[in-house]
């Protein structure tokens, strides 16, 4: 069907009264796919093992601001599994592609986090201002200094097609901490990867009502988006990427 080309992606839901996971994935021959995919099996991971664990909770919704932790993690917990997806060639392609994608993830979402404080805090703004100042931070933190000349209208509007803009809103912040501490988890895992592996799941099967610095703790990482582990992360993951090369 036409329309399944057109329609990349996935998501993942909780069954709760069956104490199971769904993971919606539409795959195609590409990248963005196989990672999606890893990403979406993180959260389901994280809901089996709290039903696992916890029981049955009918009433379980997904800690919003600490799911993102175990579907980023997922996917750098698989960095060195990319082969199996890969020839040799360009398994090594594909894992900076991913370090390349960590790496957006600790400044892109701000960007996203901007854009709906603008909005919420300027509630008479008209649709034409809204898509220039959403083209005005993107060009700032995501697409400098690519030459946009011409294309102003259709990246401005292009935030039309984030959901979590409409669902969600002032969730996407959640994606640069949750990665600070995915990245923890590759760093624990090159140095340890069974014990990262154990951290993962225990992490994941923890009390959500405890705090997010509790949960964190469990998983073997900090709750921590200060300057200095900003600073410490960015340089592992340089590194990462120039061990890679």
């Amino acid at each position: 069907m036409e329309i399944e080309k057109e329609i990349p992606g996935g998501f993942c839901t909780d069954l709760p009264v069956s104490g199971n996971t769904f993971v919606f994935a539409n795959i195609s021959p590409s990248f963005f796919s196989l990672i999606a995919l890893i990403h979406e099996m993180g959260h389901a991971v994280n809901g089996y093992l709290q039903f696992s664990e916890q029981g049955p909770l009918e009433e379980y919704q997904g800690r919003a601001e600490i799911a993102e932790l175990y579907s980023h993690g997922m996917e750098l917990l698989l960095l060195d599994k990319l082969n199996l997806f890969y020839s040799e060639e360009e398994f090594k392609s594909a894992q900076r592609e991913e370090l390349r994608r960590a790496f957006t993830m600790l400044f892109g979402p701000l960007s996203g986090d901007l854009f709906q404080h603008w909005m919420y805090t300027n509630p008479k703004h008209t649709a034409k201002e809204r898509d220039e100042k959403f083209f005005e931070i993107s060009k700032r933190y995501g697409l400098n200094p690519v030459d946009t000349s011409g294309l102003e209208e259709e990246i401005g509007m292009s935030w039309v097609g984030t959901l979590h803009y409409i669902q969600y809103p002032f969730y996407t912040i959640e994606y640069s901490i949750s990665m600070l501490g995915a990245l923890q988890l590759l760093e624990n895992y090159q140095k340890d990867p069974e014990l990262a592996v154990e951290s993962f799941k225990k992490g994941a099967s923890a009390d959500y009502n405890q705090s997010i610095a509790a949960i964190y703790k469990e998983t073997g990482v900090s709750f921590d988006f200060s300057e200095p582990v900003v600073k410490r992360m960015g340089e592992f993951l340089e590194k990462v990427i120039q061990d890679i090369h």
